[in-house]
């Protein structure tokens, strides 16, 4: 099994027609594929993403806070941007208005976690 991960790590798989038939091969990565993980992230983040938005600074600050659920609420300054992750529901607001992630907000957060691992460190103050 481990052999058959490290050759689809290495390859990708190439579909083909020709007429009636579909040709399926293993071609070698190219472009950014081609790296490692790792690497990936860092190219991706240098070119397009240097910074993390204000999205990804709360999300990750609720995350790094456990405010996942209603009970691990936390109390955070309501703004434009707080207002606009509650509308794309990856955020919901208590009856205390205190805050929390959705499940697609923990994914969104897991996500932008990894690609600005430094964040985590910065937990703010409540």
């Amino acid at each position: 099994m481990g052999q058959v991960q490290t050759v689809l790590q290495d390859n990708m798989i190439d579909i083909s027609d020709l007429d009636n038939v579909k040709i399926v091969r293993m071609k070698e990565r190219t472009g950014l594929t081609s790296f490692p993980e790792n690497m990936q992230k860092m190219i991706i983040k240098t070119l397009y993403y240097p910074t993390a938005s204000r999205e990804e600074e709360i999300l990750i600050h609720l995350l790094v806070r456990r405010a996942i659920s209603k009970d691990s609420a936390i109390h955070i300054p309501e703004d434009t941007v707080l207002k606009e992750l509650l509308e794309m529901e990856y955020v919901t607001k208590t009856k205390s208005s205190s805050y929390y992630l959705t499940p697609d907000g923990i994914m969104a957060a897991k996500g932008a976690l990894k690609l600005y691992p430094e964040l985590k460190e910065i937990k703010g103050s409540n």
